[in-house]
C-alpha cells in the first residue's frame, strides 16, 4: 500500500507542476530557495529523466526517474533546479539527490573545444516531504 501511495504522490506532484503556470513555478523556486525571479522569467519544466543509479543496500544498477528539473532563464542567466517530491523522508534520499543532480549535471556538460577543460552546472535541489519525519 506504502509503494502505491508513494508512486501516486509523486505522479500527481509531476502532473501538477509540468501543468502550472509559469508565474505559479516562478513563485514555487522563489519560495523553496529565497531567490527573488521577476514574472517575466522564462520557464522551462523538463520531462522527468529517466537516469542510471546504484542500489545504495544491495549495488545493483537500476533506472529511476527524477521527480522535477526546471530551468529559469533571466538577463542572460541560467539557474537549474531539481525538485523531488517524497512522502517521507528516508535514509537513501540525500545520496539519491546528489546522484540525480551529477548525473543531470553532466549531461549538460560544455566541453573545451581543445578538449582540456569541462564545464558542469549542478542544479540547485530541494526535496518536498508530503509528512514530517519521525525522530
Amino acid at each position: 500500500m506504502r509503494r502505491k501511495t508513494g508512486k501516486l504522490f509523486d505522479s500527481n506532484f509531476k502532473f501538477i507542476i509540468a501543468e502550472a503556470s509559469p508565474s505559479a513555478v516562478i513563485h514555487m523556486i522563489n519560495r523553496l530557495f529565497q531567490k527573488n525571479y521577476p514574472p517575466d522569467t522564462i520557464v522551462e519544466v523538463r520531462e522527468p529523466k529517466e537516469l542510471t543509479t546504484e542500489n545504495p543496500k544491495s549495488g545493483d544498477l537500476g533506472e529511476i526517474f527524477t521527480d522535477m528539473v526546471i530551468t529559469l532563464s533571466c538577463d542572460g542567466k541560467k539557474d537549474t533546479y531539481l525538485i523531488e517530491a517524497q512522502i517521507k523522508d528516508d535514509s537513501e534520499i540525500m545520496l539519491r539527490i546528489f546522484n540525480y543532480s551529477v548525473q543531470i549535471a553532466m549531461k549538460g556538460k560544455t566541453v573545451s573545444e581543445d578538449g582540456n577543460r569541462m564545464v558542469i552546472d549542478m542544479p540547485a535541489p530541494a526535496v518536498i516531504y508530503l509528512e514530517t519525519s519521525e525522530p
